[in-house]
């Protein structure tokens, strides 16, 4: 993984430990995402606090939601 410097098993890894928190509607908890951002802070050795707002936007999700019809969780 050129772009982000992770290689193949770091990457397959960090897939299989996060897919099951997205939710059919494309959605994710907030309480997932927090777990996701914790385990990379780890990885990286980041001890400085990091907000969801900070790596994640949901605001495109509820749009499509809407516009499909779905209810957010």
């Amino acid at each position: 993984m050129e772009w982000g410097k992770t290689d193949h098993e770091a990457a397959a890894n960090t897939y299989e430990s996060t897919w099951r928190i997205f939710s059919a509607d494309g959605s994710m908890m907030e309480n997932g995402l927090k777990v996701v951002i914790d385990q990379a802070k780890q990885s990286m050795n980041i001890d400085r606090p990091v907000a969801i707002s900070d790596v994640a936007d949901f605001n495109f999700v509820r749009d499509a939601q809407r516009e499909l019809g779905i209810k957010a969780r």
